[in-house]
């Protein structure tokens, strides 16, 4: 299927990950649709190595959290459909946007669509996913699990809404204006669930599309675990807080707390710190307070 140029603008989200946006940009080098990045400030050449090629770049200055970047990046377009994408996230066929495209646009009803996830090597993730409950366990976000193995953070419990993973995401730019954008509040972690969650309660549905996208996962975030890990924990009280009310937040730090000191009891070396450094960071105030008063992510350590 051929569309046209202005029907779809890709937004391509970067943080630190130069090699894999040098991919990602090569896997869109001949799409007819606009590709902006959004540089969240990296250090490691990133901006430069996209506008070397030719890329529209966005700089931000500096590190104002996925979310942010993201709603730079929609704002600063205008199609009526935007494909928001991870810098280690791209198309494996040429004609993916295209089949994401369509699906979306033959559904009036759809807000967004996700792709099919596949890891480097070709081994298949979800792509709609249960969201986290105040169960959660506190795994490491875990979408290179293979398609059919449950997560184990994420029980697929009655009733439970799902989301889209965020990797990669087709919107209806009217959805987004109907519902709002990305909240800016989730620095990192959990932006996408609250957008599926608000677009859902807006009457609009979740859906995936044949088109298949590879995923890295973890290219940012890995290498400055212990940081992006705190911020995950907080992400997942602020949705809990946002989507359940405080009680249940407040539930979701006292249980919080408990799993990881237990867990840390099993552990070695730095996963154990890991455990122990963030239940007692849990058990140092409520969880209003946690999720408040953020101290400033320090990704670049």
């Amino acid at each position: 299927m051929k569309t046209a140029r202005h029907d779809l603008d890709i937004v391509i989200v970067s943080y630190e990950s130069r090699d894999a946006l040098v991919r990602c940009l090569a896997a869109w080098k001949s799409t007819p649709h606009r590709v902006l990045v959004v540089d969240n400030a990296s250090q490691d050449g990133s901006a430069e190595a996209a506008s070397s090629g030719g890329v529209e770049v966005l700089e931000t200055g500096e590190n104002i959290g996925f979310g942010r970047a993201a709603n730079a990046g929609i704002a600063a377009t205008s199609a009526p459909f935007v494909l928001v994408s991870n810098a280690d996230a791209w198309p494996r066929e040429p004609s993916a946007a295209d089949v994401l495209l369509e699906r979306l646009s033959r559904d009036d009803a759809a807000g967004a669509a996700g792709p099919q996830f596949v890891r480097d090597d070709g081994v298949p993730h979800p792509t709609l996913m249960p969201q986290a409950s105040r169960w959660w366990t506190g795994g490491a976000a875990q979408t290179s699990v293979p398609e059919g193995a449950a997560p184990r953070w994420r029980p697929k419990l009655p009733g439970r809404p799902s989301f889209l993973v965020g990797a990669a995401i087709l919107f209806r730019r009217s959805a987004l204006d109907e519902v709002g954008t990305f909240d800016p509040s989730f620095f990192l972690f959990n932006e996408e669930v609250d957008l599926c969650r608000r677009l859902v309660a807006g009457g609009w549905t979740l859906v995936t599309a044949d088109a298949v996208f590879v995923h890295l996962g973890g290219i940012a975030t890995r290498p400055r675990w212990h940081a992006a890990y705190r911020e995950q924990l907080r992400s997942h009280l602020r949705l809990i807080e946002k989507h359940e009310g405080a009680p249940a937040a407040e539930q979701t730090r006292r249980y919080l707390a408990s799993v990881l000191s237990a867990k840390a009891l099993i552990a070695r070396g730095d996963e154990r710190r890991l455990l122990r450094d963030n239940a007692a960071w849990l058990r140092s105030g409520p969880a209003r307070e946690l999720v408040a008063s953020r101290e400033a992510l320090q990704l670049e350590s």
